[in-house]
C-alpha cells in the first residue's frame, strides 16, 4: 500500500500537536505549519520524548495570517498526493487585528486561510490513493456566530463576535465546498469538525487580563487534547468516505449544526466574498439557486 499523507494546520500546540503524534502512530506520512521554526523544532523535541518516530514528519513556518506567505508556501508543498488535510490552525483575539491584507485577523486565520489552502491544494487531493478528506476545525461557538455581511472587519470589535463569525464562516464554507465537491465528481469530501471545549492554552495568546482569568477557569472544564485529537483522526482515518462529508462532527459522532449554517444562499455568498478576498479563481461551478 502507498503511504498516506496528511497535512496538519496549526500543527505544533494544543489539539494539533496531538492530531501529529495519532497520524505518525497509525504510520501515515506528515506535514505539518508552525508560525515559526522554534515551535517546529519544540514539537519534534517533544513528540520524541513521548517515543514518536518523527522521521516521516515534515514541518513549514507558514504565517496563515498572510495570504502572501501562504501562497509562497502552496507553491513549495509538493508531495506526490494529499489523503488528508485537516485545516485545524485557530486564533482567538480580545483586541482588533488585521491581517497583512487588512482583514480582521480571526476571519482570516481561521476562515479564508483554509479557504485558500483548500483551493491550492485540490489538485493535489484529487491525487489521493485513498480519496481525499478535508477536515475544518470549527468550534460550538459557531451557533452564536453569524455573518456581518457589510462589516466583515467589525467596526466594533468584540473577540467572541469576530470568533463566532469566523468559526460559522467555516461551516458554511465545508457545507458549500461538499456540495460543489460533489457536483463536480470529485474523489474528494470535506466535513467540518467540532473539538468540543478543549483545554488548550488558546485563550491566553492574544487577549486581555480579564479574558486570560476567564479562560483559565473555563478550559478547566474541558476535554484534553488528546480526546479531541483522537476524534478527530478516527473521521479523518476511520470513518467510510461516503459517510463523512457535508456533516458536522464532534467526538466521533455526527451531529446537527445551528440553523444559519444550512442556508444554502448565504454559503454562496460567503463563497463568493472569499474568493474576491482572497482573489483565488475557483475551480468550480457555482451550485444550484
Amino acid at each position: 500500500m502507498d503511504a498516506r499523507y496528511a497535512l496538519v494546520t496549526g500543527a505544533t500546540g494544543g489539539i494539533g500537536r496531538h492530531l501529529v503524534w495519532e497520524l505518525l502512530e497509525r504510520g501515515w506520512t506528515v506535514a505539518g505549519t508552525a508560525r515559526n521554526r522554534t515551535r517546529s523544532t519544540e514539537l519534534i523535541a517533544w513528540l520524541e520524548s513521548q517515543g514518536v518516530e518523527t522521521s516521516r514528519l515534515t514541518m513549514y513556518e507558514v504565517d496563515l495570517a498572510s495570504q502572501e506567505a501562504i501562497r509562497r508556501w502552496a507553491g513549495e508543498f509538493s508531495p506526490p498526493s494529499l489523503d488528508l488535510l485537516i485545516h485545524n490552525a485557530g486564533i482567538y483575539t480580545s483586541k482588533k487585528m488585521l491581517s497583512p491584507e487588512g482583514i480582521e485577523l480571526q476571519f482570516a486565520v481561521n476562515h479564508l486561510a483554509p479557504f485558500l489552502i483548500t483551493h491550492l491544494l485540490l489538485p493535489l487531493l484529487a491525487r489521493s490513493h485513498q480519496d481525499g478528506r478535508i477536515l475544518v476545525v470549527s468550534s460550538g461557538s459557531h451557533a452564536q456566530g453569524r455573518i456581518h455581511w457589510r462589516n466583515l472587519n467589525l467596526t466594533f470589535y468584540h473577540g467572541l463576535v469576530a470568533y463566532g463569525q469566523s468559526k460559522l464562516a467555516n461551516v458554511l464554507f465545508v457545507y458549500e465546498l461538499e456540495r460543489r465537491l460533489r457536483a463536480q465528481d470529485l474523489p474528494i469530501t470535506a466535513c467540518a469538525m467540532d473539538p468540543g471545549l478543549v483545554d488548550t492554552d488558546m485563550g491566553f495568546k492574544h487577549t486581555s487580563p480579564i479574558s486570560r482569568l476567564v479562560w483559565y477557569f473555563r478550559r478547566k472544564k474541558g476535554v484534553s487534547p488528546e480526546f479531541s485529537a483522537r476524534s478527530i483522526v478516527k473521521v479523518g482515518c476511520e470513518i467510510p468516505f461516503e459517510e463523512i462529508g457535508g456533516k458536522y462532527w464532534k467526538f466521533g459522532r455526527p451531529l446537527p449544526s445551528s440553523r444559519r449554517s444550512y442556508r444554502e444562499e448565504d454559503a454562496r455568498r460567503l463563497w463568493e466574498i472569499s474568493e474576491r478576498l482572497t482573489g483565488i479563481g475557483s475551480f468550480f461551478e457555482p451550485t444550484a439557486s
